[in-house]
């Protein structure tokens, strides 16, 4: 008996699954896959973290920066990420050669001096932030 077109293309579907699944899982990033416990009472760990790609972590940082920093990015545009196993620290810097921002920018018509960049951890299991705190140092 000879399989439908059906059968044969649903089978071929299941192959190419497997296939695309077994080779991301096979990736792992060179700082290491963050080991996240499903929940505090338990030794397993869970299969994926919430907060995995550079997307999500500038995404929680710009959405905290936008609601208690919104000009920070003006004098310091560029991100910084230092990947850990299980976390990650987010800054900014200005790209400069001597790193220390414009005196004064106009910024939607207003005069603004600068204001220190914010530098936080965001743990890639559950996205959370610690450790949040102004980098005054890059003022001076």
């Amino acid at each position: 008996m000879k399989p439908t077109r059906a059968a044969t293309i649903a089978s071929q579907a299941i192959i190419l699954v497997i296939a695309v699944s077994s080779a991301r899982a096979s990736i792992d990033p060179p700082w290491g896959f963050p080991l996240c416990p499903r929940d505090v009472n338990s030794d397993q760990y869970a299969l994926e973290p919430l907060a995995f790609e550079r997307s999500v972590y500038s995404g929680i940082y710009n959405a905290w920066e936008q609601w208690n920093d919104p000009y920070a990015s003006y004098f310091f545009p560029i991100l910084v990420f230092d990947e850990h196993r299980d976390y990650v620290r987010v800054t900014r810097i200005t790209g400069t050669e001597d790193g220390k921002p414009k005196r004064r920018l106009l910024v939607h018509g207003q005069m603004m001096s600068p204001i220190a960049p914010v530098s936080m951890r965001i743990d890639k299991c559950n996205g959370a932030m610690s450790q949040v705190f102004f980098e005054r140092s890059k003022l001076k």
